[in-house]
Order: C-alpha cells, then sequence, then structure tokens
C-alpha cells in the first residue's frame, strides 16, 4: 500500500514537472482568454452612416483560432493565408476609425494567424483545442502576468502563516478538547462505577492519560501513563503531590486570531513604563539646571534632605567595569580630604593577585548621591597598589599629570556616550521580539512614538540623576538603532571631563540595574545592517574657540593624522567591528577629515568651519573607551606635540 502510494507521488510529481506549460502554450492561454472576453458586437461609421457589424470571429464565449478566421479545422496553409488577408482588410484601423478596440483585434489576428501558420504552434494548439484549456495554467503563467511585488508576497505569507497557525490552533484544540473529556470520564468511570451514578464525597483514582497498556521485556503488562485525581460530586481534579487543579474544558484555550504569530506581534507592547521606579528620580532637584526638550521646561522640584551621610566609592575594575561599596561617616563632608583611603579585595576584580590582594581607594571626585539623597555621596575613586604605584587600570593618574602640563591651554571635552539597552538575557536589544528584528534603521533616531523608542522613562530617571548629581550632562537623544541612545557630558575641563563620564556610567548601571535592564557599551553589539556605538569626543582650546580658531583647529587635526595608529590603540576595544567606512564611521585603517563629514575621522562642524573659530569632532573613539586614556593622547597629541 505504502509502495503505490508512494508510486503515485513521483507520478504526480513527474506530471507536474514535466506536464509544465510553455511558454508558447502561455501565449495561447492568453488569446484564447481574451477572444472569450471579448465583445461580439462593435459599430462602425462611414459617412454619417453607422452600420452594424456583426463578427462571427468576435462571438465571444466559444470562439476559437478557427473561427475567428472563417476556416475548417483541416484548413491547409493556403488557405489559412487565404482566409488572414480577408480578416485583416475587415478589420484594419484604417477601415475602422473610431472603433473601440480596434488596434487590439487587429494585432490579435495576427498573432492566431501566425501561431497556425507554424506547425509546431499548430500543433500545439489543436491539443488545446481537441481537450480544452485547462483551468490550472501553472504557477509559472500566473506569477509572468501578475507579477507581485515584495509587499504582496509578504502579506500573502504572513496571511498563509497565520492561516495556518490558526487551523493548528483548531486541530490542537479539538484534540486537547477530546483528551480531556475522555480523562474527566475516565475519572469519574474509576470512582463511581460502571453506572456512572454520582456519589458522595471525594474519592480518589487513578487514571490512565492515554497510551494503553504495553508488554514489557519481562513479558508483563504495564498499563499506560496513570497520574492520581480527586472526584469531588461533578468535578474532577488533576493531583501533583502539592494541589488539585480543576479539571474541565474551559481550562482548554480556544483557537483564536488574535493568537496568530503575527496579530500577537503587533498588538503586543514590548514594554511597559515603570512609573512606580521613574517617580523618585523625577523628585530629584536639578540646582540651576534644566532639561530642555522641545520648548517644555521641567519644573524645579525639591528633595528633603537627611542628616546622615553614607558615601559610596566607585571605582573601574581589572575589566573596565565599575565597581561600588559603601561606609559610613559621621558627619557632612565639604572637601574631599575628609575621606580616607579606603581598601579592597584586588583578587576578585582582576586588579591584583591572591597573595597580595590589598588594592586601595584614593578618593578622587565627588558628586551627590541620587538614589539615597540627603547629604549621601558617590565618591569617584583612583586605585592604588599596596607599594603606593598606581593599578594597571588606574589611567586617571596619567590622564591627570597630562591635564596638569596642559592647564594654560585650557582643553576642553565634550564627549558623546552611546550605548545599547538589551533584556536581562543580555542577548535581545530592549523592546526587540524575542528571535526576531524590528523593522530597519531609519525612524528611531530622536524618533517619538510607540514602536520607535525603547525605555524612555530608564533614560530621563538617568538624565534626571546626572542633573542631581553634578554630572554636567548636556542632553540626550535616542539613537539610529532602536534600544540605542546616548546622553553627552560636557563641557569639561581636563580631568573632569573623564570623571564627570564614568560618574554618568555608572548612574545608568545602577538605574537599568532597577529596570531589570542591562546595559552593553560594546561598539557593535549587533551583527548586520545596525548602526554601532561610539564615542565621539569633542575637543578645542581656549585658541581654538576665539577669533581666528580655525587654524589652531588645522594645525591640531595635521597632528592628529600623524599618530592615527597610537590613537586607534586606545580608543576601545573591538573597535574594528564598528570602523568600517560604513554607518557613518571612516574605516579604521585611514585618517580623514572633513567639514560636516560624519563618515570621516575628524569632523569639523559646519558652523565652525563658517564662523572660523570653535572646535573639532574625533568620531574614533569607542563606545567602550576609557575617558581618561582618550582625553590624555588628544591633549598630548595636540597640545604637548608629543
Amino acid at each position: 500500500m505504502r509502495f503505490l502510494l508512494f508510486v503515485a507521488l513521483l507520478a504526480a510529481l513527474a506530471t507536474a514537472v514535466f506536464a509544465h506549460p510553455s511558454q508558447e502554450d502561455h501565449e495561447i492561454f492568453d488569446i484564447v482568454s481574451a477572444l472569450e472576453a471579448s465583445e461580439g458586437v462593435f459599430m462602425m461609421s462611414d459617412t454619417c452612416l453607422e452600420v452594424e457589424i456583426r463578427l462571427l470571429c468576435c462571438a465571444g464565449k466559444g470562439t476559437t483560432f478557427y473561427s475567428l478566421l472563417d476556416v475548417s479545422p483541416t484548413a491547409t496553409l493556403a488557405e489559412l493565408n487565404k482566409a488572414y488577408r480577408k480578416k485583416s482588410i475587415q478589420l484594419h484601423p484604417d477601415k475602422n476609425p473610431g472603433v473601440k478596440g480596434i488596434q487590439e483585434r487587429f494585432a490579435r489576428l495576427g498573432i492566431i494567424t501566425n501561431i497556425l501558420r507554424s506547425p509546431e504552434g499548430r500543433k500545439r494548439y489543436d491539443f488545446f483545442y481537441k481537450n480544452g484549456v485547462p483551468k490550472w495554467r501553472g504557477t509559472g503563467y500566473y506569477y509572468s502576468r501578475f507579477r507581485p511585488g515584495l509587499v504582496t508576497v509578504l502579506v500573502f505569507l504572513v496571511i498563509l502563516t497565520s492561516g495556518l497557525q490558526y487551523l493548528a490552533q483548531k486541530v490542537n484544540y479539538r484534540r486537547d478538547l477530546e483528551k480531556v473529556r475522555q480523562t474527566i470520564h475516565a475519572a469519574k468511570l474509576a470512582a463511581w462505577g460502571p453506572k456512572m451514578v454520582p456519589l458522595e464525597g471525594r474519592r480518589k483514582v487513578k487514571t490512565s492519560l492515554g497510551g494503553g497498556p504495553r508488554i514489557d521485556e519481562e513479558g508483563n503488562v504495564v498499563p499506560g501513563k496513570m497520574v492520581d485525581m480527586v472526584v469531588d460530586g461533578n468535578g474532577v481534579y488533576l493531583c501533583d503531590g502539592v494541589e488539585a487543579h480543576l479539571l474541565d474544558e474551559s481550562s482548554m484555550t480556544p483557537p483564536a486570531i488574535s493568537r496568530t504569530w503575527f496579530v500577537s506581534l503587533m498588538s503586543s507592547s514590548p514594554f511597559t513604563y515603570r512609573n512606580d521606579l521613574l517617580a523618585p528620580y523625577l523628585a530629584l532637584p536639578q540646582g540651576e539646571k534644566v532639561q530642555a526638550e522641545c520648548m517644555f521646561l521641567i519644573p524645579f522640584i525639591s528633595l528633603t534632605h537627611s542628616l546622615t551621610q553614607i558615601p559610596l566609592d566607585v571605582w573601574i575594575d581589572g575589566d573596565g567595569g565599575l565597581r561600588s561599596k559603601t561606609t559610613t561617616v559621621t558627619k557632612k563632608v565639604t572637601d574631599i580630604g575628609q575621606l580616607r583611603v579606603w581598601d579592597f579585595d584586588g583578587s576578585s576584580t582582576n586588579q591584583a593577585p591572591g597573595s597580595d590582594s590589598d588594592v586601595y581607594l584614593r578618593p578622587a571626585a565627588t558628586f551627590k548621591d541620587p538614589f539615597r539623597g540627603g547629604d549621601n555621596i558617590l565618591v569617584l575613586a583612583e586605585t592604588y597598589n599596596s607599594d603606593g604605584t598606581p593599578n594597571r587600570t588606574n589611567h586617571r593618574h596619567h590622564a591627570a599629570k597630562v591635564m596638569e602640563l596642559a592647564k594654560d591651554v585650557k582643553p576642553w571635552f565634550g564627549i558623546e556616550q552611546e550605548y545599547t539597552l538589551f533584556d536581562a538575557d543580555g542577548s535581545t536589544p530592549f523592546g526587540w521580539p524575542k528571535g526576531g528584528f524590528p523593522g530597519a534603521q531609519g525612524p528611531y533616531y530622536c524618533g517619538a512614538g510607540t514602536g520607535k523608542v525603547f525605555a524612555r522613562d530608564l533614560i530621563e530617571a538617568h538624565y534626571r540623576a546626572c542633573l542631581y548629581a553634578g554630572v554636567d550632562i548636556s542632553g540626550i537623544n535616542a539613537e539610529v538603532m532602536p534600544a540605542q541612545w546616548e546622553f553627552q557630558v560636557g563641557p569639561c575641563e581636563g580631568i573632569a571631563m573623564g570623571d564627570h563620564l564614568w560618574m554618568a556610567r555608572y548612574l545608568l548601571v545602577r538605574i537599568a540595574e532597577q529596570w531589570g535592564v542591562k546595559v552593553s557599551f560594546h561598539p557593535k553589539p549587533l551583527e548586520g545592517d545596525w548602526n554601532g556605538a561610539g564615542c565621539h569626543t569633542n575637543f578645542s582650546t581656549l585658541a581654538m574657540r576665539e577669533p581666528g580658531g580655525m587654524k589652531h583647529i588645522e594645525e591640531a587635526v595635521e597632528k592628529l593624522s600623524k599618530r592615527h595608529d597610537e590613537h586607534i590603540a586606545v580608543y576601545g576595544e573591538d573597535n574594528e567591528l564598528r570602523l568600517t567606512g560604513r554607518h557613518e564611521t571612516g574605516h579604521i585603517g585611514a585618517f580623514s577629515s572633513g567639514v560636516a563629514n560624519r563618515g570621516a575621522s575628524i569632523r569639523i562642524p559646519r558652523h565652525v568651519a563658517a564662523q572660523g573659530y570653535g572646535y573639532m569632532e574625533d568620531r574614533r573613539p569607542a563606545s567602550n573607551i576609557d575617558p581618561y586614556r582618550v582625553t590624555s593622547i588628544v591633549v598630548e597629541t595636540t597640545c604637548l606635540d608629543k
């Protein structure tokens, strides 16, 4: 039986392959359809006299190539030519001016005659003349006629797959429903007996979930899978050893179009605002600063202060991450010198061996604590080894020396920190469909609205926390890739740039922790046609910011061009994945500069070039840079002539 079915399947496949209509057949199909759809009557006029001409060849349904030419199916080539000459005179457009469709009819007459003149063409037509034109004319025929666009194909696939999913839901629902009914019946049968007379009280029974009995290796009869159930009145309960769950038909989920994949995708909201988490941050005072979005000003909101002060030390670990620990002091800190040097286990942070694990924290900068409020503070600390030397991860120590040497030129920085938010799994960008992708890049940059922006409440909380803490944050915006954001810090002078950026990063990851969201500073978090993440570094000196400063900017660009490789070496890990020459980047292997060119290594803003002074933007740094290393090498190259 299976062999016969296999042979029948092969035969069907062979028929589908070898009986596939040819291009010539498609032409015949088109003409037959046109003949059957053509009007049976048309009017022609001659010197104001309307003469109705009824043509048998245009009689509509049932018209054949032979009846069009008014010849028999056995007509010779000479008879076909003679008939064509006669009909071509009757249907010539010059003899029928103003007649609707006469051009198409005349052209169709010539095509039909040529098909019948060709021995192969006439053979193919005679086959359809005797057997009829098939109703299904092959996928190639319909595709070549209609040629659906990409949108049409996608809509068809969505409808097809959703329809199949709905049918699968119906099949599964009916199967599960029948199984539930059988299980309930079996439980009642075991509890009440074959007469199915309800008995009072609870009765515990064992019921088979199906599969039927089987014979094991020793020849014993083994029943199907048995489960404990309780029959109480008309209710049947499934026992899992701890609880009893009511088993009835209402527990089955019926099929629904709303549960097909496309409708679910379109109707689901990937993110719900956590106003409960956002509220405390919106309550933080902002000092003299305000947030400005379009023309809307965020109002000043007061915060009560406590008397207890809890400094929280923040430092950079051996992998470029952030760590923190908290201590208590007895009075308000008004000077950083009041804070003691503390220590931690460096072997647990990849900053020291276990045999000499103490690493010391020396306070370097303080900020107000937006998490605890009051007089509590956050302390940014440098890390030092037990012998008093800077830890290998302490790049602030060197940067501070560089900035001291260059303090007379007053180096200013402004850094644009890009980052990407991920679900707690660390693999799905926040707000993206699980296992899928959102729409292509385009509507997300500085976007507004559901489906275009994700986690705005988290971003607003971070913004407000930075303002409260005293971080010189100057703005935020959604970036080109969905779930990617940017905040800008600066202008900051000298060493303060690194301090403020690191503290802004710490506040971000701490707040995202409350939302259950992960922050990635990787420069290319996702492969494919998605923008990477950078840390564009804007830089100027006092001379650049004054009239005539364009000369100093150009000199700095020239110096940077000669140390391209040295800069790339400290501009972030995996930066080669981002600096490809695409997605608004210059190629990592070549230095370039230009006015308003976001594909260059160094961009000079258009307004700076127009006014002749200002600043420049180094677009090479990746999002995971250590700002101390970047700012120090920029100053060394442009100001200290390293």
